[in-house]
């Protein structure tokens, strides 16, 4: 709910009939009356014409009021002139003829009637059949203030308070307010109540400021109405008796009450959360032009919040906000063309919109304009344009800004590359609490990047940016913990973060987790749970939760034992050469477990094992190359495995190795021994 800005206003009342019906309690008066307006008294006639329009002791009669005002008129009564040109302007009584109706209100305003010079005012500062001329118009507000016309005294002031046609002038505005207020004229309380609230051409009383606005507002004065509200919400905090106020003014036709009115309802401010009513005031005050209101009508199509999501629809608002010059909505605009929502993507549309918002210094507008330059969207890709913008932005501290340019002079895209201006844009970033920043002054600190690598730096800049949400520096902050780098080494604190890191999807992190809860890491041993956190890492194509899982479902760690369900994901673990799950994938074949008994399958998985240096997969397979299992017999095949098994580590092999030598010819054996020291001992290019 924004706080309502106070200003002068210059209110510019429609064109309304001079003087008021005379009372008349009887009907001799009325006939008195009759009797003196055919002897001819103009103001006798002026007043039945009065009467006869308003319908006040006689019946309403169009034709009567202006045959009783021409005859006052026709002796140049002021007042009758004037409600005649009034009444030719509004096409009542007479066919509607604006000349004619200027003609004889200007009439009536040189002969000095207030209420036609007001209005000869109002005509020229808006410029309705005469040029627009706030100097002329001020001449003519002058005249009738001079008459205490209160009106125009209020007019007067406005303009003497923005400078507009005459000199700007606060003391004498606030004069001109105090004049018309004294006579109840609510426009004038209310302007005079702006004054006050912040002392302009007047000593600040805000005590003062609030009765006047409360005077006027008890009149039905919509402006005075919203600020009454804003005033219950924002010094009082007391949002019911804001909501009737601003109900008040949003039933008088004021946006920004309509708006707050909307604001209230949509967060339970005052009243109870109620979508259609945000969205029946939200509607009137962007239909009444409000572009925050057609602004917020946006987000709400846009995320599907009190209106149906309708992207469309949500491009249709934030334009109309846009082409009023709202910031936030050409933002919101310009993302919707850069990804094409709700409209077709046109990237050329996205920046012209930015550059509108980067031209009046937003600098969120002007770092998307760096971004887009550094990418090449939509431009070709340009590191100084980049950084120009980046630049503009960083010096208003927006922290993203900063942490690019540092980027560009970190490398050199654009810009001379100088470790020492990165390192101080990333720390004006980072102290900004930008976390992007704060990690990456972790990985500086931590690699000695243009600085001396420092273990206790690194982890306080990775724990900074992992209090802030960062997801790699939760994970990086747990790994700390976990092996005491920079830190105190505390299980529970890398359970604690790598749980945060999990949270947000980091693959690592999961793994990590699932690694705890198996082993008890920080936290009790819960298998279950475990495995949980393996399937959602392995989920994301991380061999090791894969391998991990499968030996859950492999030994019942992950429920009862399910070898289908091990195999499947000893498959896909495999399938990424992680050796530690082809071997057991291999067992599985050669057992039949889960899976169709294939000693060739098995066989296969043994080799992508052994390649990979596995000792248990090299004697496994030497002894299938022993037995001829899912392999063609091959003695020195088997030798040579074996060999590499034993110096692996596997204790068996050399006993196999001793049977398999035993079946060997002499030459074979020989042969064998020599490929096995070759490849112990291999020839150095």
């Amino acid at each position: 709910m924004g706080k309502s800005v106070p200003k002068c206003l210059l209110l510019l009342a429609a064109a309304f009939l001079a003087g008021g019906p005379c009372a008349l309690a009887s009907q001799d008066n009325i006939a008195k009356v009759l009797a003196q307006a055919e002897t001819g008294e103009a103001a006798t006639q002026y007043n039945l014409g009065i009467m006869h329009y308003v319908g006040v002791g006689v019946p309403k009669n169009l034709p009567e009021a202006v045959r009783w005002f021409g005859k006052a008129a026709a002796q140049d009564y002021p007042q009758a002139i004037y409600n005649l040109g009034v009444l030719h302007a509004r096409g009542e009584g007479f066919p509607k003829d604006d000349e004619e109706g200027r003609r004889l209100i200007g009439k009536a305003a040189e002969m000095g009637l207030a209420e036609a010079q007001k209005s000869l005012g109002d005509l020229h500062y808006l410029g309705l059949g005469v040029p627009r001329d706030p100097s002329i118009a001020a001449r003519f507000y002058k005249k009738a203030a001079e008459q205490g016309n209160a009106p125009a005294q209020s007019n007067l002031g406005a303009m003497h308070c923005g400078g507009i046609g005459v000199t700007k002038d606060y003391a004498e505005a606030v004069s001109l307010f105090k004049k018309a207020a004294i006579q109840g004229y609510a426009p004038a309380q209310f302007n005079l109540g702006v004054a006050r609230s912040i002392g302009q051409g007047i000593e600040a009383d805000h005590d003062e400021a609030k009765r006047l606005f409360r005077l006027a507002a008890e009149q039905g004065y919509a402006p005075a109405a919203f600020n009454m509200g804003a005033i219950c919400a924002l010094d009082k905090g007391d949002f019911t008796e804001a909501v009737k106020w601003f109900e008040k003014a949003a039933k008088g036709g004021e946006p920004l009450a309509q708006m707050s009115l909307a604001d209230c309802y949509m967060h339970g401010f005052g009243v109870d959360k109620n979508c259609d009513e945000a969205v029946k005031w939200y509607q009137l005050a962007a239909d009444g032009g409000l572009a925050p209101a057609q602004y917020n009508l946006g987000v709400m199509r846009q995320k599907g919040y009190c209106l149906p999501l309708v992207l469309s629809g949500a491009v249709r608002f934030y334009r109309l906000a846009a082409d009023q010059d709202y910031t936030p909505a050409q933002l919101a605009l310009a993302v919707m063309y850069a990804n094409g929502e709700g409209v077709e993507k046109n990237l050329q549309s996205a920046r012209e919109l930015l550059q509108k918002a980067a031209d009046k210094g937003d600098k969120t507008a002007q770092a998307n304009l760096g971004m887009m330059a550094a990418r090449g969207e939509g431009v070709r890709r340009d590191g100084a344009e980049a950084a120009k913008w980046y630049e503009k932005a960083a010096e208003q501290g927006y922290a993203p800004a900063q942490y690019n340019l540092a980027l560009l002079h970190e490398t050199g895209d654009g810009v001379k590359k100088d470790m020492g201006e990165a390192l101080r844009l990333y720390t004006l970033a980072a102290e900004n609490e930008f976390a992007p920043a704060q990690f990456a002054l972790g990985e500086i600190y931590r690699h000695g990047r243009g600085v001396p690598a420092d273990k206790t730096l690194c982890a306080r800049w990775y724990a900074r940016a992992a209090q802030n949400g960062h997801a790699l520096a939760q994970f990086a902050t747990a790994y700390n913990y976990s092996v005491g780098e920079g830190v105190a080494q505390s299980g529970q604190e890398a359970f604690k973060w790598y749980e945060k890191a999990a949270a947000q999807g980091n693959a690592a992190a999961q793994y990590n987790l699932g690694y705890a809860y198996e082993t008890g890491l920080g936290v009790e041993v819960d298998y279950f749970k475990a495995a949980q956190w393996y399937k959602a890492a392995a989920s994301q194509d991380v061999a090791q939760a894969q391998h991990n899982l499968g030996v859950g479902y492999d030994i019942g760690h992950a429920g009862e034992r399910d070898a289908a369900e091990a195999a499947k994901w000893y498959g896909l673990a495999a399938l990424k050469n992680y050796a530690p799950s082809a071997l057991n994938l291999a067992l599985l074949y050669s057992r039949g477990d889960g899976v169709e008994k294939d000693d060739s399958k098995a066989a296969q998985y043994l080799q992508s094992a052994a390649r990979q240096g596995s000792a248990a997969a090299q004697y496994a397979l030497g002894s299938f190359y022993a037995e001829g299992r899912g392999v063609p017999r091959d003695y020195v095949q088997s030798y040579l495995l074996l060999n590499k098994a034993k110096n692996g580590g596997e204790e068996d092999a050399g006993r196999l190795m001793g049977l398999v030598s035993a079946r060997m010819s002499d030459e074979e054996l020989k042969g064998a021994k020599r490929l096995a020291e070759e490849s112990e001992n291999p020839v150095k290019p």
